[in-house]
């Protein structure tokens, strides 16, 4: 009776483990959680990381917007005169970047915003490459895609 227990339980926990181990994020298992930044999740596309020339690295990003940062959005619409109609609808955006890995800089090439529904709410191309600071989405995506 007693080796039943133990197999049983044994059984059980193995399952158990299988299960957890098989469940992706809420995002499926394309999006990998890499953190908060700011009260916001953020994730990676484990399957666009691309190396590029020069120890660069590119790869997409999914930042899962807080009520605070959507509130903080409008606002700075607002304030720029730009409109905001759906903006309170605001769920996430997605980004390309570019980690030079060697000179520990980042470069958001391409940014989208879209609505709880997936609808694109707005979006834009850029070229400005920054330093990552210590803390930074910046830094928590160099830490996944840049080896040590």
């Amino acid at each position: 009776m007693k080796r039943q227990t133990v197999f049983l339980r044994a059984l059980i926990a193995a399952v158990a483990l299988i299960v957890l181990g098989c469940s992706g994020s809420d995002k499926g298992d394309k999006w990998i959680l890499i953190g908060t930044y700011d009260s916001d999740s953020v994730y990676y596309d484990k399957d666009s990381v691309k190396p590029l020339q020069g120890g660069v690295v590119q790869v997409w990003m999914m930042t899962k917007l807080s009520k605070e940062s959507v509130a903080e959005r409008i606002n700075a619409r607002k304030n720029l005169n730009l409109p905001v109609e759906g903006y309170d609808k605001s769920s996430y955006d997605l980004s390309q970047v570019e980690i030079n890995c060697g000179r520990r800089t980042f470069k958001q090439t391409v940014t989208e915003e879209y609505d709880d529904q997936g609808k694109k709410l707005s979006g834009y191309a850029g070229e400005m490459t920054i330093r990552i600071s210590p803390g930074s989405r910046g830094e928590m995506i160099f830490d996944k895609v840049c080896q040590k």
